[in-house]
């Protein structure tokens, strides 16, 4: 009997330690220290690049001085940059419109290559872009299944520490998820897992409830999958 019990009371053991293992595991729940953020940081600040936007017409008003607006982008590879179509939607090569794209402290020009206002998406290619320090690796774009309210993600940026955000939604909105911050994330942001891997961008602003921000729908980065590399 007393064996029993021993044997009893190492397998609740045993299975106690699997389960607190299991619990702060950080790549299957995406629970991450301050030590693990700033190695999340020194991952995702290299791939977010700035983009402002100078027009000096814009519904065809003149803006002497011109007006601008900003936001954020995901560097995809060697000359491409993914950001909101809404920061770029429409457009054009005309001069009054011009697209700029700051990499390491550098503006180099930029234009929009693809565009699905749908989905929230852009593609811009940037010229003269430095080369990457490392190779990008083949990335995977993510599952619907993968989107889930509380869903813990990430954003950060040149030179801001990495921040952790939870999904909110389902919503009635064309973007169901979003979420609520009271830091400042600009259009384009990229939201990332635990491990660096981009899953969504910011891609709405609510502009009657400040912090409240709409995240671009699983397929958008799909889209973005197929039309630069012609996959499935």
């Amino acid at each position: 009997m007393l064996h029993q019990l021993s044997c009893l009371c190492f397998l609740v053991a045993t299975v106690s330690v699997a389960m607190a293992r299991e619990s702060t595991d950080p790549a299957s729940i995406d629970i991450v220290r301050d030590a693990e953020l700033k190695g999340l940081q020194s991952l995702i600040g290299p791939r977010v690049v700035q983009i402002s936007r100078r027009q000096t017409k814009k519904g065809g008003v003149t803006y002497p001085g011109g007006y601008e607006t900003h936001g954020n982008g995901w560097r995809l590879g060697q000359s491409l940059v993914l950001t909101a179509s809404a920061l770029v939607e429409g457009w054009s090569a005309a001069d009054s419109d011009r697209l700029t794209v700051t990499i390491g402290g550098e503006p180099r020009p930029a234009r929009v290559t693809r565009i699905d206002i749908r989905k929230g998406i852009a593609v811009l290619a940037v010229e003269a872009m430095p080369a990457a320090s490392e190779r990008y690796p083949t990335w995977s774009p993510p599952a619907d299944r993968e989107f889930w309210p509380g869903r813990p993600v990430f954003a950060a940026g040149p030179g801001t520490h990495a921040r952790r955000f939870a999904f909110t939604g389902p919503s009635p909105e064309p973007f169901s998820y979003y979420l609520s911050s009271t830091g400042d994330l600009p259009l384009g942001t990229p939201l990332t897992d635990a491990q660096g891997r981009l899953l969504t961008l910011v891609g709405l602003l609510h502009f009657e409830q400040p912090g409240v921000i709409f995240l671009l729908p699983a397929d958008a980065l799909r889209w973005v999958k197929q039309a630069t590399e012609g996959g499935p």
